[in-house]
């Protein structure tokens, strides 16, 4: 069961909601590209999703630069920051067992290579593709007590369905999906395993390209 705690809820939105309108302002409502090289905006609210710890809210932000499009698919790379935690309570604590209580935050930055097909005369699309996950002091608390995880650089997979909605010549994309991890520790007496694997809803806003900027004179 994927539990919801209501102090993360509202710290993350306001997170969420800060950065957004820092990175889109000038952006959705400007007529001119200010951003020649970046195809699209992402900002994520993600769970992680284990089945025997208690899962906790966190956040995803990204930049993506298509780097092959045809007509109903594109080829999509993208940097992003990825946040998740996981709280552990009431874990026995094993001979072999490298999985103990306390809060588990993971912080990455992630290379993505991401495949999209456009479905429905583009109005929803399906996307798959992996990562290359990049430790930036993910960490182990527990009892005032912080330790650094060192887990170095990891593989995942991204796969999520998403709908695209037209805001005058860009698209607001609205996707649901899930990153699949690899372990990062586990307990062979009882063969659990701690994985950093979110659901997560994004919200981002691709620029079509023009050839000439459109700019305002007296």
């Amino acid at each position: 069961m994927i539990r919801i705690y209501g102090l993360d809820i509202l710290k993350t939105i306001a997170i969420l909601s800060v950065v957004l309108k820092i990175s889109l302002s000038g952006v959705v409502f400007s007529q001119e590209n200010k951003f020649p090289f970046i195809e699209e905006f992402h900002i994520a609210l993600n769970s992680s999703i284990s089945s025997s710890f208690n899962n906790k809210l966190g956040c995803n932000l990204g930049v993506f630069f298509k780097s092959v499009k045809k007509a109903n698919f594109s080829v999509i790379y993208g940097i992003e920051y990825l946040n998740s935690s996981i709280l552990i309570e009431n874990n026995t604590t094993r001979k072999h067992s490298s999985i103990k209580n306390g809060m588990y935050k993971f912080h990455f930055i992630s290379n993505s290579l991401i495949l999209r097909h456009d479905l429905f005369n583009k109005k929803l699309y399906f996307e798959y593709g992996g990562k290359l996950d990049y430790d930036m002091a993910s960490t182990h608390e527990f009892l005032n007590e912080r330790n650094k995880l060192n887990l170095f650089v990891l593989p995942s997979l991204q796969v999520g369905i998403g709908h695209k909605v037209t805001i005058g010549n860009n698209n607001l994309l609205m996707a649901i999906g899930t990153n699949l991890t690899t372990k990062v520790r586990e307990d062979l007496v009882n063969t659990s395993a701690l994985r950093y694997s979110t659901i997560y809803f994004y919200l981002g806003y691709a620029l079509k390209r023009k050839e000439t900027s459109i700019r305002l004179t007296e």
